[in-house]
């Protein structure tokens, strides 16, 4: 093949090759209006937030405009705070299979967000971030785990998603997974854990891009 020829073959293919998909998240930027339940330095607190399964030690932090603590929010006024291994977490109510149907060869999950340390002087908190198929406690398709900064940064989070995870069962030489339970129509969940001293996270994404 010349050169030429290879070359528009190559455009061709660019130009036909699947976009990302941008999955909906609801209230990932903690928008969402909530009901204030106490006060904080920084803000106040509430612990009923839409979209979003709360565990003790999660809830909502509005921020303080000007903020006291020097931790105002990378998108609006407020975000989600974990610690001390609180998790909270969010069930997208979308199917993997249901995306994986369509683009059937393999797909990749790219989980995005922003996070910082909520006492930003001692770098004591820790947080973990998941990508799961499914709750109680749902199949890990991925993470990622970090201390936290003096101030927001943000993760990109890729997750590779092999057609066999999604459409059949898992294969029953995997140590302490009991594949006969495994739903292949469960949905993707979220979820946020903080160890340690508090984590304060915000503008949470998620797309899929077909392989």
């Amino acid at each position: 093949m010349s050169k030429i020829l290879f070359g528009a073959a190559v455009v061709l293919a660019l130009q036909t090759a699947p976009a990302p998909i941008s999955l909906p998240v609801q209230n990932g930027d903690f928008e969402a209006p909530v009901e204030i339940v106490g006060s904080d330095p920084c803000g106040a607190r509430a612990y009923r937030v839409p979209g979003w399964n709360m565990g003790a030690g999660s809830g909502v932090l509005q921020m303080t405009v000007p903020n006291p603590c020097d931790l105002p929010a990378p998108n609006g006024q407020q975000v989600a705070y974990a610690g001390y291994g609180s998790t909270f977490y969010q069930d997208t109510v979308i199917k993997a299979s249901d995306l994986q149907a369509v683009y059937p060869s393999e797909g990749v999950y790219t989980l995005q967000f922003s996070v910082v340390g909520y006492f930003h002087s001692y770098p004591a908190g820790y947080y973990e971030a998941k990508l799961l198929l499914g709750t109680d406690p749902g199949h890990e398709l991925c993470e990622t785990a970090g201390w936290g900064t003096q101030s927001w940064r943000k993760v990109t989070l890729t997750c590779p998603s092999p057609k066999y995870l999604v459409f059949q069962r898992w294969p029953n030489n995997v140590p302490g997974i009991d594949y006969a339970t495994f739903d292949p129509n469960a949905h993707l969940v979220i979820s946020f854990t903080g160890q340690g001293w508090p984590m304060l996270f915000d503008d949470v994404s998620l797309t899929f891009e077909p392989q």
